[in-house]
C-alpha cells in the first residue's frame, strides 16, 4: 500500500485501500473495518490518514493480517517514496518504492463473483441482471415471489 507521511499523519493512498464487498471475504471485509476504525480521517475516495499516536496499532495490525496468509505483501506492507525517513514504528511493515511507481494510477482489481463471472460494480443473478424484465415483460423479482406461493 503506498504511503506517505505528512505534518505526523501518515497517509494511505486511496487506491490500494483494502475494499469492503457486501459478499466479500470475511478476512478482507475485518481488514477494511480495522483499518477504517482507527483511521483519523476516511472520506470517500479519498486517502486515509492515521495520527502518530495510532501508528503502533497500524503497525500490529498489518502484522497480523500479513501473518495470518490470507493477505498478500502488497496488501500489508506500507509503500513510501524512496528516501523517505520512516519513523521507526513502521519500518517493520514498511519498503521503499520509486516516486514514479508511487504516482502511477493503478487499475481498478475486477472480482468474481460466485457464479464465476467478472463484476464490475453490477448486481448479476445468474446470467441474467437482477431486476430485469422477463421476456414475457413480468420483473422477475415478482414473478419469483408469486411462483412459491402457486
Amino acid at each position: 500500500m503506498r504511503a506517505k507521511i505528512d505534518n505526523e499523519v501518515l497517509l494511505i493512498h486511496q487506491d490500494d485501500l483494502p475494499q469492503y464487498k457486501k459478499t466479500g471475504s470475511v478476512v478482507r471485509n475485518s481488514y477494511f473495518w480495522a483499518l477504517k476504525s482507527i483511521a483519523g480521517r476516511c472520506p470517500f475516495g479519498s486517502n486515509w490518514e492515521y495520527e502518530a499516536e495510532v501508528w503502533f496499532a497500524v503497525q500490529r495490525m498489518l502484522l497480523s493480517f500479513s501473518e495470518s496468509g490470507y493477505l498478500g505483501l502488497s496488501e500489508t506492507i506500507l509503500e513510501f517514496p524512496h528516501g523517505t525517513e520512516v519513523p521507526t514504528v513502521l519500518r517493520s511493515v514498511s519498503s521503499w518504492i520509486s516516486e514514479e511507481e508511487w504516482n502511477v494510477e493503478k487499475e481498478p482489481e475486477e472480482s468474481l463473483s460466485r457464479f464465476g463471472k467478472k463484476e464490475f460494480g453490477k448486481k448479476e443473478f445468474g446470467k441474467r441482471e437482477f431486476g430485469k424484465k422477463d421476456r414475457d415483460g413480468d420483473d422477475r423479482k415478482e414473478k419469483r415471489a408469486s411462483s412459491w406461493r402457486r
